[in-house]
């Protein structure tokens, strides 16, 4: 193993994917409200990523940072009138009732930015011990030939597992990420569906939303039909994309990507999500949509552009070839 590429690698892809994961990492913990355990997590497998992909030393400091620098502005700047009791929760359990409600989140979030003020240079550590780890599992997963991989008797291969485990706690994770109307949580679906195929888009969309609903519940509870939904999030793009040909260049080009993603959102997000709210909790589904189909407007020109422009380097890196080619088809026993 090239101790160089282990500890770092400061390719300009490398610095730009280092920024990249160490801005979400910020945000992930910058602009959550509360439960700030999500937001630390989010950042630690973010910084594990980012090990993974640019080197132990250079990534994990790199994230590390990032991470210190978000809990001492969280610490220093502490949103507390976010707390105010709304008008919907008074209305709901009366004014006193709503009150005490918004004194005790205040006070679970005083507690909460009180431990990570105490605990800060230890998710420091914490942070770049996991880069190497990621770094370590990255490497090995990548020294694996595709011989290993073809003549394994299941297609579930650990090479396989591992990439739908990474895809899987990636959506998990940017599901709480938002930048304006723009949520993260379906891009790894997407990804994971173009880069591994429609039926391994479709697992890793159905285990995203289960895991989903187990660390952030939904306040309507849980829903078969919505796991359908993030399901075809991930089956539906590659398989508009596969109208065009097997032609490998397709999924360098933008046109023909944000076309699949663009028929896969509109199904998924666009009709069927506004459809089941109308269906099981009698939301108007108009105005759902209008809402959804002005989320997407902003998301799926910009899910197209980071596929496109990541996809030639990440395929590179990464044996994805050998697991789409077992899509569909049927293991062999021998």
């Amino acid at each position: 193993m090239n101790n160089k590429k282990f500890y770092y690698e400061l390719g300009l892809t490398n610095v730009i994917t280092a920024v990249v994961l160490g801005i979400f990492s910020f945000y992930s913990i910058s602009n959550l409200k509360d439960s700030f355990w999500i937001g630390i997590v989010s950042a630690l497998v973010l910084t594990a990523l980012s090990g993974a992909l640019n080197g132990a030393a250079f990534g994990g400091i790199s994230s590390a940072l990032a991470l210190l620098g978000a809990i001492i502005y969280k610490v220093s700047y502490k949103a507390a009138p976010v707390f105010k009791a709304s008008k919907k929760a008074i209305e709901s359990m009366g004014k006193a009732a709503a009150e005490e409600q918004a004194t005790l989140k205040l006070e679970a979030f005083n507690n909460s930015l009180a431990t990570l003020d105490k605990y800060k240079f230890i998710l420091f550590i914490s942070a770049i011990l996991l880069a190497f780890a990621g770094r370590y599992i990255y490497l090995k997963m990548k020294s694996e030939t595709v011989n290993e991989v073809n003549t394994e008797k299941s297609y579930f291969s650990a090479r396989t597992l591992s990439y739908l485990a990474m895809f899987i706690a990636l959506s998990v994770v940017l599901n709480t990420l938002r930048v304006g109307p723009i949520s993260f949580g379906g891009f790894p679906i997407i990804y994971g569906g173009l880069a591994l195929g429609p039926v391994f888009g479709f697992i890793i969309g159905m285990v995203s939303d289960l895991l989903g609903f187990f660390v952030r519940p939904s306040g309507n509870g849980f829903n078969l039909a919505f796991t359908l939904t993030s399901s075809l999030t991930g089956a539906i793009p590659v398989l508009v994309l596969r109208l065009f040909g097997n032609d490998p260049k397709n999924k360098q080009n933008f046109i023909k990507v944000l076309i699949g993603i663009f028929v896969g959102q509109t199904i998924t997000s666009v009709i069927m999500v506004p459809y089941f709210m109308k269906l099981f909790y009698g939301f108007n589904f108009w105005e759902r949509l209008i809402k959804a189909f002005s989320k997407q407007v902003w998301s799926i020109p910009l899910y197209a552009f980071i596929f496109v422009s990541t996809w030639k380097v990440v395929s590179k890196q990464v044996d994805f070839k050998s697991i789409e080619k077992t899509d569909f088809a049927i293991p062999q026993n021998k």
